[in-house]
């Protein structure tokens, strides 16, 4: 990552006076599983920029290149279920095939402490297409063309997050949230990548049902084995509300209620009552209550939460239908265990305050932090860095668009740190920009 942009046709002075990176990425993702092994490269060149004023962060994905590679799959997983003559599931063997995803995003995030909205937006494979006939790629047998042998994806893809805190003191917050996303397949492309489709249930959804146990619509899993493929979905929708209030110490607690599923824009035959239609959908809308518990140690927050089901889409009798009126532990109940809460609102644009607790060293280039704290005014964002020169510390200030730095000098006012904490401060505001101001401690 870069701290500024790196591109043509942009003046020193615009990249001085942006706070703006150019990011480049390089990754490798191994998946075993029993029945399969799954590699994913990725490489990646994007770009990051803030407006402070607006509380806005936008992103750019310029070019964005997955391969997704399957080195091996079990004899028997193969001869049951993408071999087998009488189970044409396509969902199930597009999914096992190798794909290469070529797409450019965009991304936009709105966040002022109270209110906040992502939204996400990306497609695949046009530019291949479209060059596709010029080049004469090679069609293989599934009448799919090829780049370099391999199959690529082409679809269009739209998330769409907002998150409103209501608050009643300085102590109880409800936070409501609302999200969609719908992705569709076409061109090259009959069905959606596995690593692009929606899935529902789980902490940061509907939590009446553990990870990719509902939907889509009103299907109901038949087969633990490839149940995590078939419960996806081209389309999710979620509407949450959690009540939120601290309890003693570090604990928190939460009361939500969650409502949702995803759904097929296209009838698979595979995922019987999947599809999304107009008449059926809202009919098809699951929805859950609970209650957690949560740890909060300020730098991350360890989250517990228990959740039941109260009307369930994809039922055989009435009363696992209306599971809130004829409730049942043993088939209602999910319990999830995640770092972080479901949908935080974070005003990353405010007043940075940073509270510095170690000693400081002087090293030739300049002030050298061994370990230092910091977050918004009111604590919303946290995070622990050790050993960080202060030059890259000031520019990730800048990155995360902050108007004031305010280093408060906590526990070392009056001490032999005190003189050293002071020329921290000098130094962040000889770097220009940004605002500085050195107060005392408690």
């Amino acid at each position: 990552m870069f701290p500024r942009f790196v591109a043509p046709l942009l003046s020193k002075n615009f990249r001085r006076r942006q706070t703006a990176n150019t990011e480049y990425s390089v990754a490798w993702d191994l998946q075993n599983r029993p029945e399969f092994h799954r590699r994913v490269f990725s490489m990646a060149w994007r770009y990051r920029w803030a407006e402070p004023r607006h509380h806005l962060n936008w992103r750019f994905d310029l070019l964005d290149l997955n391969y997704v590679y399957m080195p091996w799959i079990s004899e028997t997983f193969k001869r049951d279920y993408l071999d087998d003559v009488d189970n044409r599931n396509a969902i199930l063997r597009y999914n096992y095939e190798d794909i290469f995803i070529m797409k450019m995003g965009f991304g936009l995030t709105y966040s002022d402490g109270i209110d906040a909205f992502r939204l996400n937006v990306e497609s695949s494979g046009n530019l291949l297409s479209a060059f596709s006939k010029a080049l004469n790629f090679k069609i293989n047998s599934q009448g799919q063309r090829t780049f370099i042998n391999i199959a690529y994806a082409q679809y269009a893809k739209a998330d769409f997050d907002y998150t409103h805190l209501v608050r009643f003191d300085d102590r109880n917050v409800l936070a409501l949230h609302a999200g969609i996303g719908v992705a569709y397949p076409y061109g090259n492309s009959k069905v959606l990548p596995f690593e692009k489709r929606y899935f529902s249930g789980g902490a940061n959804s509907v939590r009446g049902w553990g990870v990719r146990e509902l939907g889509p619509g009103g299907y109901k899993g038949n087969d633990g084995r490839i149940d995590f493929i078939n419960q996806t979905g081209d389309m999710k929708l979620d509407l949450n509300a959690e009540y939120r209030t601290p309890l003693f110490w570090k604990f928190e607690g939460a009361l939500f209620v969650d409502a949702g599923n995803i759904w097929t824009l296209r009838k698979y035959d595979e995922q019987p009552n999947g599809q999304f239609k107009l008449d059926k959908f809202y009919k098809q809308i699951a929805a859950a209550y609970g209650m957690g518990l949560r740890l909060n140690f300020d730098y991350f927050i360890l989250r517990f939460d228990m959740g039941m089901k109260a009307i369930n889409p994809a039922y055989e009798s009435g009363d696992e239908h209306w599971a809130i009126i004829h409730p049942k532990l043993s088939r209602d109940f999910a319990f999830h265990f995640a770092v972080g809460l479901p949908y935080p609102v974070l005003d990353t644009h405010r007043q940075m305050e940073v509270g510095l607790f170690y000693e400081v060293g002087f090293l030739p280039d300049g002030v050298h932090l061994q370990k230092i704290i910091c977050g918004d005014a009111d604590g919303g964002v946290r995070s622990v860095v050790a050993e960080v020169d202060v030059v890259d510390f000031y520019r990730g200030i800048l990155s995360l668009g902050a108007q004031q730095v305010h280093i408060r000098l906590m526990h070392v006012a009056g001490s032999i740190a005190e003189p050293g904490f002071r020329t921290l401060g000098a130094v962040l505001l000889s770097l220009g920009e940004l605002p500085v101001e050195v107060v005392g401690g408690e």
